[in-house]
């Protein structure tokens, strides 16, 4: 959840540190913005039917939490809607026309034991980002789990190639420097889509930038090549797009409107991040959204969640 050389195309120059950063930006961005999500409601009281049949009153407990859901969208504070449509409808083309191929080669050609191994390591190298914010966060256990699972797979895993800690019994957790602001009171700010970058928030963008350079592959490939530089980078987006290419085209087919509900699962998701999936007790002013308090935990629990975090 870099810096080198310098990239030229015909008519354009980019400084080796621009390049590593577009990569992570989309590789975060598809990542959030694709990352499936599993409605976790809070528990609803029973509806008596008066004077009706039971299937009176279930279809009142189902007009209400289908009101519920729509509140939940269109209440999210999104006023620069027409500009973020536009730039939603130019990243969707960027996907369609690059990652998406990539992500569908990968999983065809590369056989399941390596891409879990790749999973793997993608994952081990976000853990010093988790650690960094836990400590940030004052959570002790998920500082103690992450650090320990960090060792013990960067040891025995083989450098993350194998998950040993999870083997062990210690949880995995996701931890950004987004979710760092929104502990101590930073407010969101609005609902924001940028190009390459995707869905966030002023918080969530200045959290990512942080969190790039918290990652200690950031330094350690300051001044490699600019392929090897930004390979870590290419293989979350890889990685992510891959294991979501079923979630993203069954909330396409699922979705009136595909812009609202990429929205809706991008802030519920970031809701459940910070709240730690209890989003039911959340206030929605902590989170910078104007929503009924209804969370979601991501399927797929790679590395950005968060960038589904």
């Amino acid at each position: 959840m870099t810096k080198f050389g310098h990239w030229k195309l015909p008519g354009l120059a980019f400084s080796g540190a621009a390049v590593p950063a577009v990569f992570l930006g989309l590789g975060l961005a598809l990542s959030v913005a694709t990352t499936p999500v599993l409605a976790n409601e809070p528990a609803q009281p029973p509806v008596e039917a008066s004077g009706g049949s039971g299937d009176e009153g279930l279809l009142t407990s189902l007009e209400e939490d289908y009101a519920a859901e729509e509140e939940a969208i269109v209440e999210i504070d999104d006023p620069l809607e027409p500009i973020n449509r536009a730039v939603f409808g130019l990243n969707l083309f960027l996907d369609a026309a690059i990652i998406r191929p990539i992500a569908y080669t990968y999983r065809f050609v590369t056989p399941p034991p390596i891409r879990v191994a790749v999973t793997n390591v993608v994952n081990n190298s976000y853990a010093p980002v988790t650690i960094v914010n836990s400590a940030l966060q004052g959570d002790r256990q998920k500082f103690g789990d992450t650090t320990v699972r960090f060792l013990m797979n960067s040891t025995l895993g083989f450098g993350g190639l194998l998950d040993i800690a999870s083997l062990a019994g210690l949880p995995q957790h996701y931890e950004d420097f987004g979710q760092t602001l929104a502990v101590h009171g930073v407010p969101s700010g609005p609902y924001l889509v940028a190009p390459v970058l995707g869905p966030g928030t002023p918080r969530h963008f200045i959290g990512r930038a942080v969190d790039a350079v918290t990652n200690p592959l950031f330094w350690l490939l300051l001044d490699a090549d600019t392929l090897i530089s930004a390979s870590p980078t290419m293989a979350t987006i890889v990685t992510e797009r891959e294991a979501n290419i079923e979630s993203v085209e069954g909330l396409r087919e699922s979705s009136l409107d595909f812009y609202e509900g990429v929205k809706s699962t991008y802030v519920q998701n970031r809701q459940s991040a910070i709240n730690d999936g209890q989003t039911d007790t959340a206030d929605p002013d902590d989170v910078g959204f104007k929503i009924n308090p209804s969370g979601s935990e991501s399927r797929h629990r790679s590395l950005a969640q968060d960038d589904s975090r």
